[in-house]
């Protein structure tokens, strides 16, 4: 179901080394802040979203294959071995380390902090950039969207972003060594300030 699970002081650890799995429930089950949610095993999340909240190393596998994961706050670094699985993940406090292959086919949210993508991205869904950081820096070099709309944020990184449809700049800041690509054209409205520090490929469509 939607349980939480909560502390009164302290800092207390939660190894998680067998199966943690919430299977009940569409809202939010939700790791509360100061709890050392440590993944070595495995994390399954069905149904609604689970939320992690502490900085925390994790060596084991994460699947919400039809869910939501999200992380709010902390540092997480995840393990090169194996591959974040599922429907739509978001990043909207703190840093998360994706050494390992990553592989969501819904949505991919950055509202806030930083992730960082410097293993195989597998898929990355519908990337939606509305604040933090977005760093592209995939082992393929090459990140590909049918249609982007950027209204704040941060995309930087290596790997060159390719947009195949419209890409609509509102605001925010494209950086990095990488390139980004307007193959579907470029749209640039509204009164957002937009910071350039990257290359940006308007091509003849």
């Amino acid at each position: 179901d939607d349980s939480n699970v909560s502390r009164i002081n302290g800092s207390p650890p939660f190894n998680n080394e067998g199966s943690f799995i919430k299977s009940g429930g569409t809202g939010t089950s939700i790791i509360a802040s100061g709890i050392l949610f440590v993944n070595t095993g495995s994390v399954d999340v069905q149904t609604g979203t689970l939320q992690l909240t502490t900085t925390a190393t994790h060596t084991g596998t994460f699947d919400f294959t039809g869910a939501t994961l999200q992380f709010n706050g902390g540092t997480h670094d995840l393990p090169v071995a194996h591959t974040l699985t599922g429907t739509n993940a978001i990043f909207d406090s703190g840093t998360v380390n994706m050494p390992g292959p990553y592989n969501v086919t819904g949505t991919t949210t950055v509202t806030g902090g930083t992730a960082n993508w410097t293993g195989r991205i597998v898929d990355i869904g519908d990337l939606d950039l509305l604040s933090g950081t977005a760093n592209l820096s995939n082992t393929e070099g090459l990140v590909t969207q049918p249609t982007i709309e950027q209204p704040a944020g941060t995309l930087t990184g290596t790997s060159d972003f390719t947009v195949t449809g419209r890409f609509t700049w509102t605001g925010g800041v494209q950086e990095g060594t990488g390139e980004t690509n307007a193959n579907g054209g470029l749209s640039l409205s509204g009164s957002g300030t937009k910071e350039l520090r990257r290359t940006l490929n308007n091509p003849v469509s």
